[in-house]
């Protein structure tokens, strides 16, 4: 929903929606692979005046527990 966002309280910043979406694989051993992408609609939103946050952002973990 709409909320103020700027210093003199009187700019609204329009609502959003992000959707993300991360898939993993255990390879077993303690050994876990994880991809995924962030903002996948590549919304264009700001959560304070002046501050846009990041598009599309695609990202790989890697991840051994022992």
């Amino acid at each position: 929903s709409d909320r103020f966002s700027s210093s003199n309280g009187k700019r609204e910043a329009d609502g959003f929606m992000t959707a993300n979406v991360k898939f993993g694989y255990d390879f077993g051993n303690g050994l876990l692979a994880e991809t995924g992408l962030k903002n996948l609609l590549d919304e264009d939103y700001e959560l304070e005046e002046g501050y846009p946050e990041p598009g599309r952002t695609v990202f790989a973990n890697l991840r051994y527990t022992f």
